[in-house]
């Protein structure tokens, strides 16, 4: 194709635009690419809008129904910070197929939405949070219940239940 964009876009000069976001860039003579953090142009396609649905359903799902299983005083963080007894790790719901399913399955969700509205940052911001939480995970939270683990476990003499290959 030998017109330019100049001759199609009433009398502008300069090259034509590509599905590269570009803008007008004072004083260059031109038109300069501007990095977009969409997945793509327009609305996410319909692949992207189903994986979305499934991706956030799973995961809130999964999420809920953990959240469910351990109760408010566990998913509140109460019995972090003050303790009653003995924390065993949960061995109903998800937790008799996952290990840590709000930290891994459960978030599903953030991936989903990320792919409903096409966003490339929101993926990659969804990658981090979950990052971030498996970090904290191996780093502060199961150090922290074991630590509990052990010393009720001492004080009733009783072997640990805790498995120790955790995700």
């Amino acid at each position: 194709m030998s017109s330019t964009w100049g001759s199609r876009c009433g009398g502008r000069s300069g090259p034509a635009p590509s599905r590269v976001a570009t803008e007008r860039r004072p004083g260059s003579g031109g038109f300069a690419a501007r990095r977009s953090w969409t997945l793509g142009a327009g609305q996410p396609s319909a692949a992207a809008i189903g994986v979305g649905v499934l991706l956030l359903l799973v995961g809130s799902a999964t999420k809920l129904w953990a959240a469910v299983t351990l109760g408010s005083d566990a998913y509140y963080w109460r019995n972090f910070f003050t303790p009653t007894g003995p924390v065993a790790p949960a061995t109903a719901g998800p937790y008799r197929f996952l290990r840590n399913p709000m930290y891994t399955v459960g978030y599903l969700q953030t991936y989903g939405l990320a792919l409903l509205v096409g966003s490339r940052f929101g993926l990659i911001l969804a990658l981090f949070d979950q990052a971030a939480i498996l970090v904290f995970y191996r780093r502060v939270e199961k150090p922290h219940f074991d630590k509990l683990d052990r010393q009720a476990r001492t004080a009733q003499n009783q072997a640990s239940p805790i498995r120790s290959h955790d995700p």
